[in-house]
């Protein structure tokens, strides 16, 4: 098999999965937040951290990454000692 066509069957398998995604979320939206939930419940048995993909506010105890700020900047100049 190519390279190309590799490529080629990933990118349709992609694109079936978020087809079939949008679907089950028409047709049955209580569907697919328990199947979102469950998947919180999943990561949070492996790594015990919490996540909230679909902010319904359902999630376990553990470590909170519901509402990082991530990359922002605190107004803070940080410089390395000697480097100034």
């Amino acid at each position: 098999m190519s390279i190309n066509k590799l490529f080629v069957v990933l990118i349709g398998l992609v694109v079936c999965v978020i087809v079939g995604a949008l679907i089950i979320n028409l047709l049955a939206p209580n569907a697919y937040t328990a199947v979102v939930d469950s998947i919180e419940s999943m990561i949070f048995n492996a790594t015990g951290m919490k996540f909230d993909f679909n902010n319904n506010n359902n999630t376990l105890g553990g470590t909170d990454f519901t509402n990082t700020n991530v990359g922002t900047d605190d107004g803070v100049e940080h410089s390395v000692k000697g480097m100034d």
